[in-house]
């Protein structure tokens, strides 16, 4: 797809991402492509996180990333709100290299130190209107604050309304603009 194409070279870059374009159009194949690329397999630290708007959509990425790393060695579970926090725990216990999550489990694993920030490459919100139009803003901003500089956002959303405008100019630093239709 035309976004996969844009995309993934650009997650090799080390740069922050915004990329609009409307469901179906393959996001998540360029984000988690991109990350695989870039993914150090020998590191067994988290270095990525998808924050996702529903477990819906966590189960749909999980499943993705999934099928799409079966040829090399990787850790990735799903830490998603409305299930039990002691299974959330037990999966992170496994020292995930890529992490999938809903925003108010991911700040409260983030909050309570089950989850360490400081190895990740890449924090990846898609969907970003979704999660904030169903109330997640305070967590968003939550978990980015407690990421590194260092570390690059992507930023994926149909439509890229003034909260959205706010937190890209608020906390990435120079990104580069993926506008597809």
């Amino acid at each position: 797809s035309i976004i996969q194409n844009k995309c993934v070279p650009i997650c090799s870059l080390k740069k922050d991402i915004i990329a609009q374009s409307q469901s179906g159009t393959g996001k998540t194949g360029a984000f988690t492509i991109g990350m695989l690329n870039n993914l150090d397999i020998n590191l067994k630290r988290t270095q990525y996180i998808v924050v996702v708007p529903t477990h819906e959509l966590a189960e749909q990425i999980f499943e993705v990333t999934t099928e799409l790393s079966k040829y090399i060695d990787v850790s990735i579970v799903k830490v998603i709100g409305k299930t039990n926090i002691s299974q959330s725990i037990n999966e992170l216990s496994k020292d995930p290299q890529i992490i999938i999550s809903t925003p108010g489990r991911l700040y409260d694993m983030i909050s309570r130190k089950y989850i360490f920030t400081d190895n990740l490459k890449a924090l990846i919100l898609d969907e970003a209107d979704e999660m904030l139009s169903i109330g997640f803003l305070d967590n968003i901003k939550e978990i980015i604050r407690s990421i590194s500089k260092e570390t690059n956002i992507y930023l994926f959303s149909a439509t890229l309304p003034k909260d959205i405008i706010e937190l890209t100019t608020f906390f990435m630093k120079d990104p580069i603009k993926l506008l597809i239709n």
